[in-house]
């Protein structure tokens, strides 16, 4: 039924054995070629070459290349990948059921008028797992649409078109987005205040940020790795024990590092001196590109 050919070594195999293929015998029904993996000696040939054998006159040639082997496990490793992905989105659906995040959205838009037939909650969780799911833009939803477990995530039995989410998004001005900011600083302050960290310490900097060509107030400005293309250069604050941002101010890309770092940075500390007091040390960590003692209060004065 099966034989080796160019290779009479490989028939001895132990392989072949304990398939039970004892003497070779030739079927006569036909059989189907199918694909195998087997243990083949990398050493000793870069494929194995099978023959099915159906009737006397015709035989069937099937070739096990190694590429073939290197295909399925790429195959497998995309199917893992995509497994990572639905379990965090799972596990961030239970957590937004334990901190009651609907609800919280609701009532923190519920002066807004955001209108759209899928609800304003449902579909900022359904902005939140497309980056969860590592899309990067509102066309790549086309490839979750049929996914019943990220519909389940946003708590919605069919998801809207991309155009849909574009125009409801269009929707928001700067009072609602102010909303739904402080929305998201008190859903961190309050695992902040879980963590119990002795003390809080603050890395301050910007980051470039790459648009298209006709992208609203993007510029050309410093940009290392693309230095005639247009960016956003935006100033971040996060948390140094987390890696969490506690706060973002979008700039265009042409302008100084510490452009509005000023205002930016007395706002944080005072909100974060009203929601921990004075007992909790915070310490600032910034390049020398930022203003110095005559802006900033002093890193040994009380912060």
């Amino acid at each position: 039924m099966l034989q080796r050919i160019r290779d009479d070594t490989l028939k001895k195999s132990a392989v072949f054995r304990n398939f039970g293929f004892h003497h070779f015998l030739v079927v006569k029904r036909p059989l189907m070629p199918v694909r195998m993996q087997l243990d083949v000696d990398a050493g000793s040939c870069e494929a194995a070459q099978l023959l099915f054998i159906h009737n006397l006159e015709q035989v069937l040639p099937f070739n096990l290349m190694k590429r073939d082997v290197e295909c399925r496990r790429q195959f497998l490793q995309k199917l893992e990948a995509i497994a990572r992905r639905q379990r965090r989105a799972e596990m961030l659906r239970r957590f937004f059921g334990h901190i009651g995040l609907n609800a919280r959205i609701r009532c923190a838009l519920a002066e807004q008028r955001l209108g759209g037939d899928y609800g304003a909650s449902h579909l900022i969780l359904l902005v939140v797992g497309l980056l969860v799911v590592g899309a990067r833009r509102l066309a790549h939803l086309r490839y979750v649409t049929n996914d019943p477990l990220f519909a389940r995530l946003c708590g919605l039995t069919r998801l809207p078109s991309d155009r849909t989410v574009v125009n409801w998004l269009k929707q928001f001005t700067q009072t609602s987005l102010r909303a739904l900011v402080r929305l998201n600083s008190e859903l961190l302050y309050e695992q902040i205040e879980q963590l119990k960290l002795p003390r809080l310490t603050i890395d301050l900097d910007g980051t470039v940020i790459c648009t298209g060509a006709k992208v609203a107030w993007a510029a050309r400005g410093f940009n290392p790795h693309h230095r005639k293309a247009p960016s956003y250069y935006p100033l971040l604050a996060h948390l140094a024990q987390t890696g969490q941002i506690l706060r973002l101010k979008n700039r265009p890309g042409n302008v100084h590092d510490s452009k509005g770092a000023e205002v930016f940075l007395s706002q944080l500390l005072a909100e974060l001196r009203a929601r921990f007091g004075r007992a909790l040390p915070l310490e600032l960590r910034m390049d020398a590109a930022f203003p110095k003692k005559p802006h900033f209060p002093s890193p040994r004065g009380p912060l």
